[in-house]
């Protein structure tokens, strides 16, 4: 599936290109092969995506759903702090807090729609060292890859098309040595074994989710990805609610979660626009360098 979406993505990316260049077939040329040192940049966080997802798959086979859900909302400080080491921003106290919140507001709401068997309570949490050790650097991973393709992408004139098309190329590659990897063992699996119409419209939409996500960078940032990424698992639940099919009851905690999110996302758009108490020593002389922010007077 994801082999599929990467080679959508691509298609629909090269369409655009086609669409809004005057010599497409040139401006490819150029940047894939021309500023080929550039393609590799590109290159790395592809491949930090997928070694990100390989680590994130052995992290759920050493530990709990839930430690899992709960832990792995620390990517939303490390993506903050990747941004300020690679793109030298500054955040107030208010926006750290808020990004503190919301990744505890996140991870009650995920929580909030497990189900713990009959069979495993009573039985503790399964949780390895070797297990925390790959989330946290899959958390860290996921900062990092994606802030390096937030500074290619602003950092540079070349289109977000462009920039879609050589980080596709790059997945495509790394898929298709997965797929691979996969086929070689004894138990091969045929590589579009249960594909239907269903599977289809998740590719269609991860496809287009991708590219989505390329112009909030362009014209945004990561910091708000992971916002809007939050809300929209909110939205996603709520919508459950009003679909038989998916039997889905909000709880207390999950009601609870989502309010904690709302909570983030006000203190960390309000202080855009107020000085919060007890800020003002953070928040003065460094206006002038957010991204986004208004200049105040005392």
């Amino acid at each position: 599936v994801q082999w599929c979406g990467e080679c959508l993505k691509v298609f629909t990316a090269t369409m655009i290109v086609f669409w809004t260049e005057n010599d497409p077939v040139g401006a490819l040329r150029k940047e894939l092969v021309g500023n080929w040192r550039t393609t590799l940049k590109v290159g790395i966080p592809a491949f930090l995506y997928t070694l990100q997802n390989n680590l994130l798959y052995y992290a759920l086979s050493q530990l709990d759903a839930t430690v899992y859900q709960v832990l792995y909302q620390i990517k939303l400080l490390t993506t903050a702090m990747f941004s300020v080491v690679l793109l030298q921003r500054s955040f107030s106290t208010v926006r750290w807090t808020s990004l503190g919140v919301l990744a505890s507001g996140v991870a009650l709401v995920q929580v909030s729609g497990m189900k713990k068997n009959d069979d495993e309570e009573g039985g503790g949490i399964h949780m390895t060292l070797s297990g925390l050790i790959a989330l946290f650097i899959a958390a860290c991973l996921s900062g990092l890859a994606g802030v390096w393709f937030e500074k290619m992408l602003k950092k540079s004139k070349v289109s977000i098309w462009m920039r879609n098309i050589q980080l596709g190329l790059f997945s495509i590659m790394f898929s298709t040595l997965s797929i691979w990897a996969e086929n070689t063992k004894e138990d091969q699996i045929p590589v579009f074994n249960g594909f239907d119409s269903l599977v289809l419209c998740v590719i269609v939409l991860s496809a287009c989710g991708g590219l989505l996500i390329a112009v909030v960078m362009k014209y945004a940032d990561n910091i708000i990805k992971g916002f809007a990424t939050s809300i929209s698992i909110i939205v996603t639940s709520v919508i459950c609610i009003f679909i038989p099919a998916f039997q889905f009851n909000p709880t207390p905690l999950f009601l609870f979660g989502t309010l904690v999110v709302m909570i983030a996302c006000c203190m960390y758009n309000l202080d855009t626009w107020f000085i919060f108490p007890g800020c003002e020593e953070t928040i003065t002389g460094k206006r002038s360098s957010m991204n986004g922010y208004h200049k105040y007077e005392n």
